[in-house]
């Protein structure tokens, strides 16, 4: 009996191992198929830095996967506490205040600009899909703005960023 039964099983999957053709009297076949896009990016920004001795922030990302008629900016968000001048306002935890001017350059160490509230550009680096640098900016420096009684310590404060992907036409 149990020969009979060992006999069976391997007859059983000696037929289901046989592959089967396709009649010759199919002539099409079809395969639904799909496949997922997604944009998204991931914005690298230091939860904090020591600036002292023009130590830069560095502004990165990764995956960046975006419209091609779009880029990814960073820019300096309004709410980032300043003084009447538009400068970066850090204080000591005595309170005391000093302004700072903001610089931003390519990560090459090239082009090398201020940034301001006169000609209304905030923007600190742009990235595009597949960059993992920015392709303008990224690297930020602050340097103090030493006014008479401007008293030492250790100045802190938060600059405020605002990530959009903005609509810049064909690349």
């Amino acid at each position: 009996m149990k020969r009979f039964l060992i006999a069976f099983l391997a007859l059983a999957l000696m037929v289901c191992a046989v592959p089967i053709n396709a009649s010759a009297a199919a002539d099409s076949a079809s395969s639904e198929v799909s496949y997922s896009i997604y944009y998204g990016y991931t914005v690298n920004i230091p939860a904090s830095v020591d600036m002292s001795n023009e130590k830069p922030l560095q502004i990165t990302a990764t995956d960046v996967f975006i419209d091609r008629t779009h880029v990814l900016t960073v820019s300096l968000d309004i709410f980032t506490e300043m003084d009447g001048n538009e400068k970066i306002l850090l204080k000591t935890e005595e309170g005391f205040g000093c302004s700072f001017d903001l610089f931003v350059e390519d990560a090459d160490g090239e082009n090398k600009r201020q940034v301001t509230a006169e000609d209304h550009d905030y923007t600190l680096a742009q990235f595009r899909t597949g960059d993992t640098t920015a392709r303008s900016g990224g690297t930020l420096t602050l340097k103090p703005i030493f006014a008479e009684g401007t008293m030492q310590g250790t100045y802190s404060g938060t600059l405020k960023f605002l990530i959009e992907e903005i609509y810049v036409g064909e690349e």
